[in-house]
């Protein structure tokens, strides 16, 4: 059924806001979807709901645009809309990408360039490749990122040469040129990335060059500061980094609009760490004043708690204990509001991924479908331990059953010391072999104890029934074993001892204790561990 023009006329309304003005672009989208649902148009109503899953995606609004964008596949299979359809899993795998969660993402790329393939939208395709890049590039898997972009611009070609007008083509490849400078950087081809930022001087359009600004200042900003750090190694000097920290004020004098931060928000998180790393800390303030900004207008817990841990980690290189406790309970009521918000999605997360994967192998039984997903949900892929999922469900069934019995519950919370120097020095090939080692350490010596993989470098262990003794033993027996793994490192050969610092907290639940509570007070006494240095066991 054609839509009326009154729909048609709302949706080109919509179209022409995207990227320009939010307020408009989002009371455009409510006004499309009022004028659909009057008319009682599904395509209409699945096309407006799209564009407001959009507008929710570019303020980091995740959750609420993941909740539109599964509404909309739906819709758009029932109506057999594949462009739709193909959109949509583009922008879910987006998201799954920002979350970390890289095989579903995948799966939906995958998906996505099924759909877009059997009607030959070129553009549409040609994002998808762009959005799948970025999967690889969190992965490190950089030449398979670059094969994206390259199979993205060919897209882009095709669309350009059928369809596009000469301003989107032009305006495609700035922004091409701005991946591949960033790509590059990964790389540590810091000439190839400058080349590719450069050329971007040479296009005639001024207005094309001012709307992608903010992009090409947070690209040069980061290729500056990893060439200088090339050419100056382990210096903090700030005179050194002085042409990075001029770029620096640039993206914060014209960070103004909501949108464009919500939009490079991840690029200025790796500038905030920059910033951390070399003590720049009147820009640290100002950057963290931004994305604090930028995470209480998006109304994003995930963007807050980004920067909660950039926060922990700044006030660490001060010094300054008293802000770190002060930020510590925030943190960790954040988090626990975090995982509620986890676990009210989780099951329509779930039941759309299984539908996925349904179509996808027909053949299998949904049974053998089910079981995969529940074991890739319950354990961490890299040390085969629980993940922070299992471990809520484990641990507060765990602390319920000892409030009823009146027993104590005891936490153990460990990490690797240095771990981030190790990983950087070594490389994450062998920072992952590493925190392997240490997972089957923690199998090996945990006996009834249950053992899950928390985040990073940090492991967290649930003791039933749990004695003082019983926890000390525990812990030396794991870092014994641990301390006894020599790991060889890739570049020398050299063997590299690993040391944990540990910390533990036991009591008997009462009603107004939750598992976090346990953690965080175990976590609280890890770091008074490394305070005292490499290696120690300290109570709560």
């Amino acid at each position: 059924m054609k839509s009326s023009d009154i729909i048609e006329k709302l949706i080109e309304a919509s179209k022409q806001y995207v990227y320009v003005d939010l307020s408009k672009w989002i009371k455009a989208n409510e006004e499309l979807l009022s004028a659909a649902t009057k008319e009682q148009d599904e395509i209409a109503i699945a096309t407006a709901y799209f564009f407001i899953g959009e507008a929710e995606y570019w303020q980091s609004k995740l959750d609420s645009a993941l909740e539109y964008f599964y509404k909309v596949l739906t819709m758009s299979k029932e109506l057999k809309d594949m462009e739709l359809e193909g959109k949509c899993c583009n922008m879910i795998g987006s998201i799954h990408c920002k979350r970390s969660n890289e095989s579903i993402a995948i799966d939906y790329f995958h998906q996505s360039i099924h759909c877009l393939k059997e009607i030959k939208n070129y553009s549409a395709l040609s994002s998808t490749y762009m959005n799948m890049a970025s999967v690889y590039i969190n992965l490190e898997q950089y030449e398979k990122a670059l094969a994206c972009y390259k199979t993205a611009d060919y897209y882009d070609d095709l669309e350009s040469k059928e369809h596009g007008s000469q301003a989107d083509a032009e305006l495609n490849q700035l922004i091409f040129h701005i991946n591949y400078a960033l790509l590059y950087e990964k790389l540590q081809d810091y000439e190839k990335a400058t080349e590719y930022l450069d050329n971007l001087h040479t296009y005639p359009n001024n207005e094309l060059l001012q709307s992608v600004q903010q992009y090409t200042n947070v690209a040069y900003a980061k290729v500056t500061y990893q060439r200088l750090k090339q050419l100056h190694k382990n210096t903090t000097n700030l005179i050194v980094y002085s042409e990075f920290l001029s770029l620096v004020e640039v993206i914060l004098y014209y960070s103004k609009n909501i949108l464009y931060n919500a939009d490079v928000i991840h690029d200025y998180l790796d500038i905030l760490d920059y910033l951390i790393d070399i003590s720049a800390f009147c820009y640290i303030e100002e950057m963290l004043h931004l994305l604090e900004y930028t995470a209480k207008e998006c109304h994003s817990n995930t963007i807050t708690i980004m920067v909660y841990q950039r926060k922990l980690s700044y006030y660490e290189s001060l010094g300054d204990a008293r802000k770190m406790e002060s930020l510590y309970d925030d943190y960790f009521q954040l988090l626990q509001k975090r995982h509620q918000e986890m676990d009210r999605i989780y099951q329509s997360n779930l039941l759309s991924h299984i539908k996925i994967e349904e179509d996808a192998l027909i053949q299998q039984s949904k049974d053998a479908q089910v079981k995969e997903l529940e074991q890739r949900s319950s354990y961490d892929s890299l040390t085969g331990l629980a993940n922070r999922n299992f471990l809520n469900l484990y641990g507060e069934n765990q602390l319920r059953e000892a409030r009823q019995n009146n027993v104590p519950l005891g936490v153990i919370v460990l990490d690797v010391d240095e771990f981030k120097s190790y990983n950087d020095t070594y490389g994450h090939i062998v920072g992952d072999y590493c925190l392997m080692q240490v997972a089957t350490s923690i199998r090996e010596n945990s006996g009834n104890a249950f053992a899950a993989r928390f985040g990073g470098d940090e492991f967290v262990l649930i003791s039933y029934n749990a004695e003082e003794e019983k926890l000390i033993n525990l812990a030396k027996s794991i870092q014994e074993d641990v301390a006894n793994k020599q790991l060889p490192t890739v570049e020398t050969m050299v063997q590299s001892n690993i040391t944990l610092s540990i910390g533990y907290y036991y009591s008997v639940p009462n009603k107004e204790k939750c598992l976090n509570d346990f953690i965080r007070n175990a976590d609280k006494a890890l770091y008074r561990a490394k305070d005292e240095g490499k290696g120690h066991i300290v109570s709560y």
